[in-house]
Order: structure tokens, then sequence, then C-alpha cells
């Protein structure tokens, strides 16, 4: 067998397998409500079973997007005073906690628009949000855009907002107003409500 034969046998088996993996998880999801999470769920999985040259350049992509933003964090901690500075490193840290161990979100970057809004949390709000992703609290609504997740989260005395972008595998977050999510691209074209539970 050449190689030329052998190479296409190749991407033929493992284009099969792609579609026989994405429609096992098309058949895992048919009788799930379609929330939040199973609409993401479903998003990471099809992702999971791309082709590997794909794969991998999203995974580099992602990776550079990822470090942009910690650098971005990590200038923005950098520049508040000392005492501020360590309050608000806290709270992101609780809820990158948070994010990370909700299995649909493994591998996701949490941030802010603007990055201040880690600061201006209570507590009860941080805590309400760290609910949310552990799943103990519903969000108080989800839309699905083409390429994002908007969540609304209504807590005594404010909205909380959150992008879910997963082709980026990141989470944006906003306080009491949605406007910062207006550079998004993501957020523009239809969208529908998705259920709750």
């Amino acid at each position: 067998m050449n190689f030329k034969t052998f190479f296409t046998a190749a991407v033929l088996c493992i284009m099969l397998f792609s579609a026989t993996m994405e429609s096992k998880a098309q058949t895992f999801l048919i009788n799930k409500p379609v929330t939040w999470q199973n609409t993401l769920r479903r998003i990471n999985m099809q992702d999971g079973y791309s082709v590997l040259g794909v794969k991998v350049g999203k995974a580099i992509g992602r990776i550079r997007i990822h470090h942009q933003e910690q650098k971005e964090l990590d200038r923005f901690f950098a520049s508040l005073p000392v005492k501020k500075a360590s309050a608000c490193k806290m709270q992101y840290t609780l809820l990158k906690r948070a994010v990370a161990q909700n299995p649909v979100l493994d591998g996701y970057l949490l941030t802010a628009r603007p990055l201040r809004d880690f600061c201006t949390l209570s507590a009860q709000n941080r805590n309400q949000i760290i609910k949310m992703f552990q799943n103990k609290i519903t969000a108080s609504s989800a839309t699905q855009y083409q390429n994002a997740i908007l969540l609304r989260l209504d807590v005594p005395g404010a909205n909380l907002w959150f992008v879910i972008l997963p082709n980026k595998k990141l989470i944006s977050y906003t306080f009491n107003d949605p406007a910062d999510f207006d550079f998004l691209p993501e957020l523009n074209g239809p969208s529908r409500n998705l259920p709750l539970r």
C-alpha cells in the first residue's frame, strides 16, 4: 500500500469516526432539555470530535487569546493599590475556581468587561455567581447566539451578565451594564431563549 492510498484511507476513517461520534453526542442529548449547560455540552462535544488539524488550530488560537487576557488581568491587578489588588484577586480567584469545578466549563478562562467589575462585587453577589456555576441556582435567563451564550443572573441590587464564547473557551462577565458587551460581534444576529431547567 503506497502512502497516498494509506493517507486517503486514514482521512476517511477519521471523518467517519468524527461523524459517528457527533451522531452519538446528538443522540445522548436528544431527550434532555436544551438548557444552557446542555447546549454548551453539545458544542463542546462537537468541538472534541472535529478533525485533528482543526482541533489543533483552534487550541493554538485559544492559547493565544487566553494568554492575552491573562496579561490584561495581571496588568490590571498590578495597577491597583496593594490592598485593593489583594481583595480583587481574591474575588477573581474564587470565581475562577467555581468555573474550573464545573465540568461543562472545563478549560474556560474567566474575565470581565471592564476588569474593575471584579472589584465591585459584594460577597453576596460573588456567592450567587459561585452557586450558579456550581448549578445550585439557575440563571435568570439564557440566550443562545450562533457563537455565544448570554446568561443573566439577577441578584439583590444587581444584574450580572455573562457571555460564554465556546470557540474561544472564554467567559466574560459584567456587572449591571450589558452595554459593555456591545463590542462583541458574537452577540449580533439571530438568537433564541434557552430553558433554564
